[in-house]
């Protein structure tokens, strides 16, 4: 049996593997238990987030430099992965617009996608730096999820021509809007964006991750 510790909170005897890290504990773990941390934080879930926020906006000049000096520290291989996990992870999950495709639902948060891909895509990341070329995650199927079997490093500039073309194909399908159980049929992305008084873009974000727009439209193609 490996080391036990006793919870101050629970106090049951656990396995140390059972409590976080903490560099600043004696022991190097923290004095409860991951389970009831967890508890703690869920009974007083919405206090620790307006604490984070606040914490958040008074250190926000401290946040940037602590970026930034981190940032400049990194290797080329680890900037390459600080940078797709921090920009996928920040725009997708329970918060982010790709909602139901969030990498954190499936791969879990950003330290967990960073070793991710270093494990699954350390060598096409290097093989790509190696040419002088951005490393850039992307969705080999734009409609399906961020998940394992689903997801490839390739050039940033090869991500954003894929995604032109999908944009492209998409632009030039029938669309229909659809809200309350109501349907209409429009020629275009353009043409829906005109009628329902919102911009192309919106549309077409909308249609290919399959969201409902901020007016209260979800899109799908007519063919």
């Amino acid at each position: 049996m490996g080391d036990m510790k006793v919870c101050s909170k629970c106090g049951m005897g656990k396995p140390v593997e059972e409590f976080s890290r903490d560099k600043s504990a004696k022991s190097g773990r923290t004095s409860r238990c991951k389970e009831c941390r967890k508890e703690h934080y869920r009974q007083n879930r919405e206090h620790a987030l307006k604490q984070a926020k606040q914490w958040s906006e008074d250190n926000r000049e401290h946040k940037l430099e602590y970026r930034k000096t981190r940032y400049q520290s990194l290797s080329p291989f680890e900037r390459a992965i600080y940078v797709m996990a921090n920009g996928v992870c920040g725009r997708t999950g329970e918060n982010g617009v790709y909602n139901s495709k969030g990498i954190k639902n499936y791969l879990g948060n950003n330290p967990q996608v960073k070793a991710f891909l270093r494990e699954n895509f350390g060598s096409d990341i290097r093989r790509l730096l190696d040419r002088g070329l951005t490393p850039s995650i992307d969705r080999i199927n734009p409609n399906s999820h961020y998940m394992e079997g689903n997801i490839r490093v390739i050039d940033k500039n090869e991500n954003a021509r894929l995604g032109s073309e999908v944009a492209n194909r998409l632009a030039s399908k029938s669309v229909i809007a659809i809200k309350d159980g109501e349907q209409r049929i429009f020629e275009s992305i353009s043409e829906c964006a005109r009628g329902l008084g919102i911009n192309d873009s919106t549309v077409r974000h909308h249609l290919k991750n399959g969201t409902t727009c901020r007016v209260g439209f979800s899109f799908v193609n007519a063919d």
